[in-house]
């Protein structure tokens, strides 16, 4: 007996919530860019070493995709950086 034509099988699933996320991440990342530059950090990225306190932080998940390799080493590994 045949299945019927409009049922999805594991793999379209797995692939429709994996361009889901996809799009999901990516919404996230243009929306924190947009904020960043609204609120006035993001006109010059990098140009000098600014304090930022613990509230300004980019939440860890942020961090662990666009971060360096040392962040994410030292963020997977439980250290945190000196204040």
């Amino acid at each position: 007996m045949a299945q019927p034509e409009y049922a999805m099988n594991i793999l379209q699933i797995a692939s429709l919530l994996f361009i889901a996320t996809g799009l999901a991440l990516m919404a996230y990342a243009v929306g924190w860019l947009i904020l960043q530059i609204v609120s006035g950090r993001g006109s010059d990225f990098g140009a000098e070493a600014v304090p930022v306190s613990a509230s300004q932080e980019p939440r860890p998940v942020f961090r662990l995709l666009v971060g360096s390799g040392r962040q994410v080493f030292a963020l997977l590994s439980g250290r945190r950086r000196a204040a």
